[in-house]
């Protein structure tokens, strides 16, 4: 069927009870409605098994009762706090489906003029909107896929605290000693943590000769090798620094703890990537990633973890979907918008891991190079893309690339990826 709601809805038994749930942390709150939306319960349940063994019981009796085939279950997914009862769920072979907070939302507003809000009322419209056909389906990870998953959310969660750190150091840097930043462009380069790891105010450093902070220098070196070119510049401009001498010493103290947070996150961060690029490496579909020229271990990695299985997808055209790159119409009447923005209504996740990637491989791949050049210099009637246009385009072109080498268990070829 053309109709996505009418598709939905032909997927729902004729026969059912539809509970509405709205997720939180400590208890979840209930609603169970029949066929004519007629309301058959409402109560809470903790986010524990023993909550979620009273909600399977009770439903049952609610079924037995108005004699239906079946119960369908509707959350509001909530952060996370959805997860462990969506898994539970599955484990006893309950039907579930996820109803889109922010269609949630906009429905109860239209409903009510007044916008009340309350946690019944969320779950009585999560139930509704399941009884309308207005839900998402949703594939829980399972086995291998969940363990990289989740191996791939530790990783993006230390590279995002990582660069964090490094913005912080920046900031107490620019009011200590901002020229040490015109000799040490990378503040986590070896040479500029070690420096850092001295814990000395510019006044201080000035005060030293040069020999001897090259000397304080190299007993914080960790055994690389130490650039001292740059130790001597950092020397020269510490006597003329434009740094604030008010609070000289919680600033470098500030530092020295940020760094030593830096080299740590650093550690756990290499750490996390070894990992899940072993991972990624006992799959089957790594190989076929692999073979895209430029894409490298990490960024198959992470497209495989959001993806999962290929088998539950049925067209290349869900991928793009799934990640938020389509591009959205807006059109009124006579007029037509001609942007055409990505929706960013996907995972964002993906969505990062896939515009990552693209930027890795128009600078190595012959195929990704040619494709964002042809779209940003095209003529005859055609309007060229800009730069960022056309990234966005390759991220749509990778994605269905992906699903075609993953469900036809094949390697890239460059004159099929050049014709597509």
């Amino acid at each position: 069927m053309d109709n996505s709601i009418a598709y939905k809805l032909a997927q729902l038994p004729q026969s059912a009870l539809f509970v509405g749930i709205d997720s939180h942390k400590r208890q979840h709150t209930v609603c169970v409605l029949d066929q004519r939306v007629q309301v058959l319960a409402k109560f809470r349940i903790t986010n524990l098994r023993p909550g979620f063994n009273d909600l399977l019981q009770r439903c049952e009796t609610l079924r037995q009762q108005a004699g239906v085939d079946v119960c369908l279950f509707a959350i509001e997914p909530a952060a996370h706090y959805w997860r462990n009862l969506a898994y539970f769920l599955a484990d006893h072979n309950q039907v579930f489906r996820l109803i889109n907070p922010f269609t949630l939302k906009r429905q109860r507003d239209g409903n009510d003029l007044q916008r009340r809000k309350n946690d019944y009322r969320d779950a009585h419209m999560a139930a509704e909107l399941l009884r309308e056909g207005k839900y998402t389906w949703t594939s829980l990870p399972q086995g291998a896929y969940a363990e990289l998953r989740q191996l791939h959310l530790t990783y993006q969660r230390l590279v995002t605290d990582y660069a964090r750190l490094k913005l912080h150091l920046t900031r107490a840097l620019d009011q200590l000693f901002p020229e040490f930043l015109t000799v040490c462009k990378a503040v986590d380069s070896a040479t500029a943590l070690s420096i850092l790891r001295c814990g000395l105010a510019p006044a201080q450093i000035a005060a030293l000769s040069q020999q001897e902070f090259v000397t304080h220098v190299r007993q914080q070196h960790d055994g690389r090798r130490l650039m001292v070119k740059k130790v001597y510049a950092v020397h020269a401009l510490a006597g003329q620094s434009a740094g604030s001498g008010a609070a000289a010493t919680a600033l470098v103290n500030d530092v020295v703890l940020l760094t030593q947070h830096l080299v740590f996150v650093q550690r756990q961060r290499q750490c996390a990537e070894d990992q899940l690029v072993a991972a990624f490496a006992g799959f089957s579909e790594s190989s076929y990633l692999r073979s895209i020229e430029g894409l490298g271990s990490l960024n198959g990695a992470g497209l495989l973890a959001d993806i999962g299985d290929i088998r539950q997808y049925s067209s290349c055209k869900q991928l793009p979907k799934l990640a938020g790159v389509v591009p959205t119409q807006s059109q009124s009447a006579d007029h037509s918008s001609a942007r055409t923005p990505m929706s960013k209504k996907g995972r964002p996740l993906l969505r990062l891991v896939t515009h990552r990637a693209v930027v890795s491989l128009v600078r190595h791949n012959t195929v990704f190079k040619a494709y964002v050049q042809r779209l940003t210099t095209r003529a005859g009637g055609h309007t060229p893309l800009t730069k960022r246009e056309a990234m966005g385009a390759a991220m749509n072109k990778l994605l269905r690339i992906v699903y075609s080498l993953l469900h036809g268990q094949q390697m890239f070829d460059a004159k099929k990826a050049l014709a597509a």
